[in-house]
């Protein structure tokens, strides 16, 4: 249900991300459209929008786990066994340790693929609208070098932050085998009631199986978010643009026999020099 409802968010909000971007350029003077990449426009209507989208469903998954967490420590800490609970606070501590010392790492591969991305999408504008000149210049093999330059150092970068973001859960499943077999030969010589050490195996595989699942989600979801910021800043510039044409209502001019020009003037934004001026 929860991953339900933060999806139906999630897409909500990208639809509403995805209008305002189409229309913050559209309602922009022609000089505008001069000056701007447009495959920075096409980059952050399509890849860099779906991945804020996943980052803000990840923030909402993050929360619930978080949630979740909270509720299973503060409830395991109310157990009459104390060991039993700072073991499972330790997973908490490892994750900890585990995203500190991934952090720079994850933040400087997601920088390289938002880097990735848009030339890939650069080229591919390039190439295919330009197809005339690169047929004309036999220059395919020239383009299709360089598209394979990017292409595949991005397919490695993602596949190491999802690498980053599965293999702690493997590792401290691996340690919590390791410290129940420890404990169950800790326990096995030092008592011989075998019995009195089953309720407490169970309390710990049972809070394992329940707290490991909301840290991974925890953990795998701040992975992700930190893998979009590069994505999520551009989405917001692009949302910060400033509407300059405010009528576009679609009627067209009425012209009866002519149009005159009057003190026609024209400069580039940020110039003070005139191409020309008062032209009539």
């Amino acid at each position: 249900m929860n991953i339900w409802i933060s999806g139906r968010f999630a897409a909500s909000v990208g639809s509403e991300f995805s209008y305002e971007i189409f229309k913050r350029n559209l309602l922009q003077p022609f000089i505008y459209h001069l000056q701007i990449n447009t495959s920075k426009v096409i980059a952050a209507s399509t890849a860099q929008l779906d991945a804020t989208v996943i980052c803000i469903n990840l923030i909402l998954q993050m929360m619930a786990g978080i949630i979740v967490s909270i509720g299973l420590i503060i409830g395991l800490s109310f157990t009459s066994n104390i060991s039993l609970f700072k073991i499972l606070f330790t997973f908490g501590f490892a994750y900890l340790l585990i995203s500190y010392l991934v952090k720079k790492n994850v933040l400087e591969e997601s920088l390289n693929i938002l880097l990735k991305t848009k030339r890939l999408i650069k080229i591919l504008q390039e190439s295919l609208g330009g197809i005339r000149e690169i047929l004309l210049d036999n220059s395919q093999q020239i383009y299709l070098s360089i598209y394979k330059e990017n292409d595949y150092p991005l397919r490695r970068k993602k596949e190491k932050l999802r690498f980053l973001g599965l293999a702690p859960r493997i590792l401290l499943e691996a340690f919590g085998i390791i410290i129940i077999a420890f404990i169950a030969y800790k326990k096995s010589i030092s008592s011989n009631d075998f019995i009195t050490l089953v309720p407490i195996l169970g309390a710990f595989i049972l809070g394992a199986q329940k707290l490991l699942p909301s840290l991974q989600q925890i953990y795998a979801s701040w992975v992700g978010i930190k893998s979009s910021i590069g994505y999520c800043v551009d989405v917001l510039d692009m949302l910060d643009n400033e509407v300059k044409i405010k009528n576009c209502t679609g009627k067209r001019l009425s012209l009866s026999n002519s149009f005159k020009l009057i003190n026609i003037s024209f400069k580039y934004p940020g110039k003070s020099n005139y191409l020309f001026k008062d032209l009539s």
